[in-house]
Order: C-alpha cells, then structure tokens, then sequence
C-alpha cells in the first residue's frame, strides 16, 4: 500500500470518496490500463506506473471518515494493486490550477452509463444504489 520510490512516473486521483464505489474502481482499473506495458508504446495514454489517491477531507455532512474510506479503498484495490498506489487525506481542494505545459497530462476517463452520473445529478446509478441499502438496510 506504501509506493517504496516517488521518483518513478506517478498518477494522481483526488476525490471525495463518499462512498468508494465499482465507478471509482474502474477509474483506477483504467488508470492502470491505460500503462499496460503490452500495449504499444504508440498507444499507451499514461505514463505512471503507481498511483496516489488523493482523498479530500471529508466535510461536517459527509457519511465517512478519512479512515472509513481508505479503509474501503484498501480492501478493494490492495490485492490487485499490492505496492503500487498510496492513499492520503488532503485538505478540502476546490480548485486545480497549473500554467505552462509542464510535463503531466490532465485526462477525464469516461465509463460506461451505469458508472456515470445520472443526468442532472452528481450522483452515479451505483452510488444511489449503496445509499438505498444503507437507507432501508434494517428498517423492514
């Protein structure tokens, strides 16, 4: 879980997290992907071959901890992905900013319909899902 040497190329996911869900999965499936080596060189989008999630501190209103969410994200991508990613708490980012091209890309991975958010909404199909059961979970 403790990338061992910040010298090599690195990705960045930064996100709230609330919760982990299969749609942050795959985004981390596809960073990891996208660096296949048996891809052609030509065709590989990401340089990085480790990656540091970046969760931003959860606000007054929000469902996890800091801790409840890494734990999530260590027990889902920690067997796939042993040693090659870190996961940190960062403060309540709002803002991305960055000047002249400076040698890192900014890409936005799409995934498919039920991944994405509903229209109109921030939230995804899976993550209405995990709230209706938290929701009605004991309440029969």
């Amino acid at each position: 879980m403790k990338i061992k040497d910040w010298s090599r190329p690195t990705a960045l996911f930064l996100g709230r997290f609330q919760p982990w869900h299969s749609g942050h999965r795959a985004i981390v499936d596809q960073i990891f992907y996208k660096n296949d080596l048996t891809t052609p060189t030509e065709r590989r989008t990401n340089r990085a071959s480790q990656l540091v999630i970046m969760v931003r501190s959860p606000s007054a209103t929000d469902p996890h901890t800091f801790e409840q969410i890494k734990e999530m994200i260590v027990n889902d991508i920690n067997l796939a992905y042993p040693h090659a990613y870190e996961v940190m708490e960062v403060p309540n980012i709002t803002n991305i900013f960055f000047g002249r091209s400076i040698g890192f890309e900014m890409e936005r991975i799409y995934l498919s319909d039920d991944l994405e958010p509903v229209e109109n909404t921030t939230t995804t199909r899976v993550e209405k899902q995990h709230f209706n059961k938290d929701f009605w979970a004991g309440r029969q």
